[in-house]
């Protein structure tokens, strides 16, 4: 009988604690669909991104564009297709996520912040794009010359660097922990990896639609889903005062 007193208790705190104990016990551990669920969402993202280029809606865009005298796809084209790919890649790392309400969450930021970096580059940056290449360049490899610095590459450089940033920084808000460091997290691996991958598309493919946007879209969201993976393994790691603290975000 005091076996019994001593395994369950009558204390609603006490009880209300061993759940707590057990819930954070199941979510430790490192979660592999985060990796994996992101390089497929991101890299159908990508991919749709090629795929609205061929579509009915930049015939209406076009179409609508020439009525005001404005030629071309427009900035709207752009925007639609950073919000494609955001949103997409955005609900697959949500999905990895045991509590699926996460997926609307992710998908919504990542609409949001890929679609505000597409928006920005083309309405506002698209001149200073060579410049913010060439400055990311020559801070990263000290004492280039910028006669040294191929345009295409700058270019691509630039905008890579400013729409990996902003979309993983704002895509890191919608973690459901630890979101202040989760989002400087995605915003560097993003800047890190889209400048790559938009260098390599315009010098190798004149950055026109190729395989490559789906394969440079499933490595980013496999490194945006692998980030997340490593930062909620350490976080889960931390001692449970602190995870109870009324500091702690989640």
């Amino acid at each position: 009988m005091n076996g019994s007193a001593a395994s369950t208790s009558n204390n609603p705190e006490d009880n209300a604690g061993n759940h707590q104990v057990e819930k954070i016990a199941h979510r430790a551990g490192f979660i592999w669909k985060l990796p994996l669920f992101g390089a497929v969402g991101f890299g159908i993202g990508f991919m749709l991104i090629c795929g609205i280029s061929s579509t009915i809606l930049d015939l209406a865009i076009n179409a609508t564009n020439h009525a005001f005298g404005e030629p071309g796809i427009g900035p709207l084209g752009s925007v639609f297709k950073g919000m494609v790919a955001g949103s997409i890649g955005g609900a697959m790392l949500g999905l990895a996520i045991k509590e699926k309400k996460y997926a609307g969450y992710f998908a919504l930021a990542g609409a949001l912040g890929f679609g505000l970096a597409f928006a920005y580059l083309t309405l506002f940056l698209y001149d200073a794009v060579y410049d913010i290449g060439r400055f990311m360049i020559k801070f990263i490899f000290w004492g280039v010359q910028d006669y040294e610095i191929e345009s295409s590459v700058a270019q691509g450089v630039g905008a890579g660097t400013f729409v990996g940033a902003l979309g993983g920084f704002i895509l890191g808000l919608a973690s459901p922990k630890g979101r202040w460091i989760a989002a400087p997290l995605l915003a560097i691996v993003g800047a890190f990896w889209f400048s790559n991958a938009f260098t390599f598309g315009a010098m190798i493919f004149d950055a026109s639609c190729s395989p490559w946007n789906g394969m440079g879209g499933a490595v980013g969201g496999f490194l945006f889903g692998l980030t997340l993976a490593i930062f909620y393994w350490i976080y889960d790691k931390r001692p449970l005062s602190k995870k109870n603290s009324p500091t702690d975000p989640h």
